[in-house]
């Protein structure tokens, strides 16, 4: 397991809030063919940021959040962005456990692996945001089986614009992958799924009449020379159970409430 801790550098993470909110200026969403967000997701999708780039991510400990392992593998300074009544602000991450059966060759090579990390901030998350539970499946879910995806990324492919705004869409599995990974299609013709910046998303279910974390985004791909509407991929929390509590011991952090 690679255990390691992310630093913020004050003035290098002020210029990606900036670029952030300015291109989330004009709210056409994210997620490719999806529609807003229920008001109650928000309390559980936060988007992870970096004078890189940013991801989404998923809350799943007062101070715990699961994402991408591409997105905070670089060295670098990594935090949480936080929309408030106030304006924008950012919560430090200190700390990342990347899957260990995960590496930046797999993601290059486009092969899949269990491509999830869990972050630690610095201090607890604002009381706006809350742990959601995670699923109770083992393994890979079935072929068929239709999750809910939800992230910040672009509902246009190629327009900066279009990001920021907490979007989702259904999709259905396609494939299974013997490494932690499923590939989702659109349920119908048109376009649909995730796109840039809905890496480390959420994939979700119904259990028990709740709404529970199924997966992770990891990757999308299009048509020709797109990149996003054909096909997204998940790591399936089912698949990387025993390992989720052990890098959050290891980051000195308990998942859930």
């Amino acid at each position: 397991m690679t255990v390691k801790r992310a630093t913020v550098n004050c003035a290098t993470m002020t210029f990606a809030i900036a670029a952030l909110v300015f291109a989330a200026a004009t709210p056409a969403g994210a997620i490719v063919g999806g529609a807003p967000a229920a008001p109650a997701l928000k309390a559980h999708l936060i988007e992870v940021v970096s004078p890189n780039g940013a991801c989404s991510g998923t809350v799943v400990g007062r101070n715990l959040v699961l994402t991408a392992g591409h997105c905070v593998d670089r060295p670098g300074s990594y935090a949480v962005l936080v929309r408030g009544a106030n304006g924008p602000s950012v919560v430090e991450i200190d700390g990342v456990a990347i899957h260990p059966a995960w590496t930046r060759a797999h993601d290059q090579q486009k092969k899949p692996s269990p491509d999830v990390a869990l972050v630690r901030t610095r201090s607890p998350l604002p009381a706006q945001f809350r742990p959601i539970a995670l699923s109770a499946a083992t393994g890979l879910p079935a072929v068929g089986a239709q999750f809910t995806l939800a992230g910040f990324g672009l509902s246009e492919e190629g327009s900066p614009r279009s990001g920021g705004v907490l979007r989702t869409v259904t999709l259905k599995v396609l494939l299974r992958y013997v490494t932690a990974q499923a590939k989702l299609v659109p349920l119908g013709g048109a376009p649909a799924g995730a796109c840039e910046l809905d890496s480390g998303g959420a994939a979700l279910t119904s259990e028990n009449g709740a709404s529970v974390l199924a997966g992770v985004i990891a990757w999308s791909a299009g048509d020709g020379t797109k990149n996003c509407g054909a096909a997204s991929a998940i790591t399936a929390v089912g698949a990387i159970a025993d390992w989720l509590p052990l890098a959050a011991q290891k980051l000195g952090a308990r998942l859930g409430e």
